[in-house]
């Protein structure tokens, strides 16, 4: 559907085909600005063409669809009378949030079309309809598709309270972490930050590809850049994150004090580093969030003053109290009270999880809500990890973080 360069898409019905003439003029409403023209089965206009077997049990099924129609319309601001019509017309700008919204399949699918259509202020319109089917469908799949409506209405409706199918929103703070790590990760990074999805990036200063696409990055307009400070990868590491920070809190004395020179070192070479390449640091955060190790700041405040740096990263998103990352809300309340205390800047955080990126309405629903927080993200356009000297562990999930971030940058309005 993205590759395709049709403005106007028909959705045909089989158990129900309808005359060529509904989709003729549906056209022809699409091309005077119409978005959603539905075959209205419940006008009064509309003709069914069925065997006389069939007039008792589809006239019952036809009362029973106005009905559960006008029930439906209580909860949920609908226009037309016919939520599940098969038969469609639509252009393609409604065609494209709706199915990037989309979680269900079937019936409950065309109610989502029509939710979007109402949130994004599309124009929809009815058209009566000749229907011609020979047999009706039978008692155990209006069963199932019963319950597939008990089942999904209540999700349907939550999602809709919460604002999935809103517009998506404009947000001013992602932030894409780790440039430099592969060829992949740069390119994702530069895409994304030339469509203005991507506001702040975030560079790893001694990675081994930090030169590539740089040039074109610095001279992308309106976007801040940063560095990711890194003591957990590559040939100059010091550790892993977990043996860095088990090497910080149990180091003293002299050893404490070797490792506080060797961490301040790695800082002014990384910074220098930056600066001969014509990078202007305007925040820091670390790789593996190794800024929020408790006493770590203080370590390097001086530093950071001295290069006009005011803004430090606290990954502080409470809904990862949830996940596996509930070891990042610790250590940001432990660092927290010696990053103001040392007079850096803070802002709010979104740290959003694969659930985000495979949902798009709940990445909508997340930045409407937290539309001034800091959004990070670590987008690849492959995942390349398995070429490179010093593979990464998160390799396919940033594939996924930017097709969704493609996705917000397709659906802007």
């Amino acid at each position: 559907f993205l590759n395709s360069r049709g403005r106007i898409l028909w959705i045909l019905n089989t158990e129900q085909p309808c005359e060529i003439s509904f989709f003729e003029n549906g056209t022809q409403l699409a091309q005077t600005g119409i978005h959603l023209i539905r075959a209205n089965r419940r006008l009064p206009e509309t003709e069914f063409k069925i065997p006389v077997r069939l007039l008792s049990l589809v006239y019952s099924r036809h009362r029973l669809g106005m009905v559960f129609s006008r029930c439906l319309r209580i909860f949920l601001p609908l226009q037309t009378t016919d939520i599940s019509s098969g038969n469609l017309v639509l252009r393609h700008e409604l065609a494209l949030q709706a199915f990037a919204v989309q979680s269900f399949t079937n019936l409950i699918f065309k109610i989502e079309l029509s939710l979007v259509a109402k949130t994004h202020g599309f124009t929809e319109q009815d058209l009566p309809v000749v229907l011609s089917f020979e047999r009706e469908k039978s008692q155990v799949r209006i069963t199932a598709e019963i319950l597939a409506f008990a089942v999904g209405l209540p999700f349907l409706w939550l999602r809709f309270k919460q604002g999935f199918y809103a517009p998506p929103p404009t947000p001013m703070a992602i932030t894409a972490d780790d440039w430099g790590l592969s060829p992949a990760v740069n390119r994702g990074i530069l895409a994304l930050a030339k469509q203005g999805v991507i506001r702040r990036v975030s560079i790893i200063s001694n990675s081994e590809h930090l030169e590539e696409d740089l040039s074109e990055l610095l001279k992308t307009p309106n976007v801040e850049l940063g560095l990711h400070f890194n003591l957990t990868y590559g040939p100059r590491a010091i550790g892993t994150p977990s043996q860095l920070l088990w090497r910080w809190m149990t180091a003293y004395g002299i050893t404490k004090e070797k490792l506080r020179t060797q961490i301040q070192q790695e800082l002014k070479t990384q910074l220098a580093v930056a600066k001969s390449k014509g990078i202007p640091i305007r925040y820091v955060d670390g790789h593996h969030h190794i800024q929020i190790i408790p006493g770590l700041v203080s370590c390097l405040a001086p530093l950071l003053k001295e290069a006009g740096i005011s803004r430090i990263r606290l990954p502080y998103d409470r809904s990862l109290w949830f996940t596996k990352k509930y070891s990042i809300l610790f250590f940001s309340l432990l660092s927290k009270h010696s990053i103001l205390h040392h007079g850096f800047q803070i802002t709010p955080c979104f740290y959003p999880q694969k659930i985000h990126f495979l949902d798009h309405g709940r990445l909508r629903c997340r930045l409407l809500t937290d539309s001034n927080a800091e959004v990070i993200v670590h987008p690849a356009v492959a995942n390349d990890f398995s070429l490179l000297s010093y593979p990464d562990s998160y390799g396919s999930g940033r594939v996924t973080e930017y097709l969704a971030l493609q996705m917000l940058a397709l659906t802007r309005t």
